[in-house]
């Protein structure tokens, strides 16, 4: 099975709004229903996320860019 990393990371971004925006939600709501479906959105989220990184790990893909990263970048001392 092929992968298309750019649709996986655009998936991780988009998801990533969505849980920052939930995060708020929880940290600042005062109804207790509202704070429910934000916990929910943001645990749907987070394993979205989990399963998209799950997934390019498992091609290899993480790899390759923890190895683009180093050599643009420098490796951390």
């Amino acid at each position: 099975m092929s992968i298309c990393p750019q649709n996986r990371f655009s998936t991780i971004r988009y998801e990533r709004v969505k849980a920052t925006e939930a995060k708020r939600i929880i940290d600042t709501s005062l109804h207790r229903g509202e704070m429910d479906q934000a916990i929910k959105d943001y645990t749907r989220a987070v394993d979205r996320i989990m399963a998209e990184l799950n997934a390019l790990a498992e091609a290899g893909v993480l790899d390759d860019l923890a190895e683009f990263m180093a050599v643009t970048y420098g490796r951390p001392e």
